[in-house]
């Protein structure tokens, strides 16, 4: 496991720019990074992170490189970030696009509770074009809100 950031930093570049916007692990205050055996530089399998809302909440993030999916390197990282927010006498919080299915999936494998839904309304667009996920510009994409258990 790596704290340093170009470990997150070679994480993102090996995933698509759709991971890199919906995490962000490389700009989160506490990143976790699991490692390969690779020699002679180890390789990033998954990493995950949180950022701290309010000093109360740790908004988590979770990324794995595409040929690491489904190994369970995810849900390690996971584990690690959230003990060490709860260590930090934080409260885990998950958000993810309602039609993120292995995000969802990983939450709730992490222990994390179906909380709700969140739907942001920007006041003031200009334009009546929808975003590339279909959602009109002035309606983010629904959330999946969970929190720890």
């Amino acid at each position: 496991m790596s704290r340093a950031s170009e470990h997150a930093v070679a994480l993102e570049h090996v995933c698509s720019r759709e991971d890199l916007t919906e995490v962000g692990l490389s700009e989160m205050g506490k990143t976790f990074v699991l490692l390969g055996n690779e020699s002679p530089a180890p390789c990033p399998l998954a990493g995950s992170g949180y950022d701290v809302w309010e000093d109360t909440l740790a908004h988590m993030g979770v990324l794995t490189a595409p040929n690491q999916r489904g190994q369970g390197h995810a849900a390690t990282a996971v584990s690690i970030a959230v003990n060490h927010a709860a260590e930090s006498g934080l409260i885990p919080q998950w958000r993810a696009r309602t039609d993120n299915t292995a995000s969802i999936r990983t939450a709730l494998s992490a222990g994390f509770l179906h909380a709700g839904s969140q739907t942001t309304v920007l006041l003031g667009a200009t334009s009546n074009r929808p975003t590339a996920g279909g959602s009109p510009p002035w309606c983010s994409e629904p959330r999946f809100l969970c929190w720890g258990s």
